[in-house]
């Protein structure tokens, strides 16, 4: 099993591949980020596995894929997420806080 060697990244137009490889895309703000989502993959997931799953981006999310390995990680970012936006708007986001927001 091989692990992720960073210098082997590139990062283009929000698409993060490995080499060839499709790895993920970031196309929206939100509580994973590029970096947040690099230092997971790279620390507990190999090139073999991870790119089995994720099939060249026709299998399973990319994002779901590092869910499901370390669902406790998922969580404590998105309550950090929550934190930051609920100290910087002061309010706590929600589906209904953002339909309030959107009508």
């Amino acid at each position: 099993m091989t692990k992720f060697d960073k210098s082997k990244f590139s990062y283009h137009g929000g698409y993060l591949m490995y080499g060839d490889k499709f790895v993920a895309r970031f196309k929206h703000r939100g509580p994973v980020t590029k970096g947040i989502f690099l230092k997971q993959l790279i620390k507990n997931h190999t090139v073999e596995e991870y790119l089995q799953k994720n099939a060249n981006g026709y299998g399973i999310a990319p994002l779901t894929i590092l869910k499901d390995a370390d669902p406790k990680w998922y969580n404590a970012v998105l309550e950090a997420y929550q934190a930051k936006i609920q100290l910087k708007y002061g309010i706590r986001p929600s589906y209904q806080t953002s339909m309030t927001i959107r009508n």
